[in-house]
């Protein structure tokens, strides 16, 4: 008679399960960080933009604003008002009015909406149309005079040029109008008045020198 001898089943520990779930998981934890990540990077790279489309609207309403007080000869940085209200810019220019104000604007000059009054400017091709590449609010600036052409603080050298120190603010907006970004200069006009004709007046103003300083 044969006899053969047999071993119980050894019992199964899931071992090899357990080593597979928790693989799994970790490959889960990786791919969503991946992904948090990548999200991550794309809401920074459109504040990015945001914040370059912002800083670049406002310097146009600055530059438009030094570009204003070198015209007419330096008489538009000549002539000044009081300011309380915000006015489109080329409104103003075409009914005559002064886009320099006499008072200076407020201490809370980092907080636009609380300046009070300004000037807007739309720069040709900016829109306000909700949609992609918008803008939530057109550009403002407004022109502070810290001495005028005609006398007041303004320094006049001994050659006759006379110096007008301005400063000028302004703020401009994203495509939301949490990205907004303010930028300042202070803008020096000179002029020189001589005596050479045809001046019917005798007085001849010419800028010499336009310059401006961060």
């Amino acid at each position: 008679m044969i006899f053969t001898t047999t071993s119980a089943p050894r019992r199964q520990r899931g071992v090899a399960l357990l080593a597979a779930l928790l693989i799994l998981l970790v490959i889960t934890i990786l791919g969503m960080a991946m992904f948090r990540g990548y999200g991550m990077q794309q809401r920074i790279g459109g504040n990015t933009r945001d914040k370059s489309r912002a800083f670049h609207s406002a310097m146009a309403g600055q530059n438009f604003a030094e570009w204003y007080l070198t015209q007419n000869n330096g008489a538009n940085a000549a002539t000044t008002e009081t300011c309380s209200k915000v006015t489109d810019a080329l409104t103003a220019i075409t009914a005559n009015t002064p886009l320099v104000c006499i008072n200076v604007i407020p201490t809370t000059v980092a907080q636009p909406d609380t300046w009070g009054a300004a000037f807007t400017y739309t720069p040709t091709g900016m829109s306000t149309t909700a949609g992609a590449g918008s803008y939530a609010q057109v550009p403002q600036f407004y022109i502070s005079s810290l001495g005028s052409p005609t006398g007041g603080s303004s320094y006049k050298s001994p050659i006759g040029q006379t110096q007008a120190l301005f400063q000028i603010d302004a703020a401009g907006w994203g495509g939301t109008p949490q990205a907004v970004a303010v930028v300042e200069s202070s803008f020096i006009v000179s002029a020189i008045s001589t005596t050479d004709p045809p001046s019917a007046s005798g007085q001849v103003q010419k800028n010499v020198f336009l310059g401006r300083q961060q």
